[in-house]
């Protein structure tokens, strides 16, 4: 997340707290209707009558964010995966790295599939 660079220097407990606090904030926030002005929206506080599927406030999902720091540094202490070894080769570890190198293409093109595809199921009925 672009913001890292203010929170990676801080100790791991410091950033469990703020990453609680802003979760708590978050949901707080969903819920309240508090102003009238869109240039809060960044933040989490939402104006009377909003609605939308593509809004990713601040708060939580900093929160979310720094919780996964925190987890980062816990879990992988030693710098060492703790997955099992898997054999490279296996298809299912071919098709994920091919996502992963082309997630753009994919993140790109599902939204006018999914749309075709509803849009096809709704002419159905």
């Amino acid at each position: 997340m672009i913001l890292w660079w203010l929170f990676k220097r801080l100790p791991t407990w410091a950033l469990a707290v703020l990453a609680a606090a802003m979760i708590a904030a978050g949901f707080y926030l969903r819920d309240v209707t508090l102003v009238e002005h869109l240039w809060l929206m960044p933040l989490g506080f939402t104006a009377p009558g909003f609605e939308t599927s593509d809004y990713f406030p601040l708060l939580p999902n900093l929160g979310y964010f720094l919780l996964g720091a925190v987890l980062g540094r816990t879990v992988y202490r030693k710098k060492a995966t703790l997955l099992p070894a898997v054999d490279p080769n296996f298809f299912l570890i071919r098709g994920l790295r091919f996502c992963g190198r082309h997630s753009l293409w994919i993140y790109l093109l599902h939204q006018p599939v999914l749309s075709g595809i509803l849009s096809l199921i709704l002419l159905v009925k």
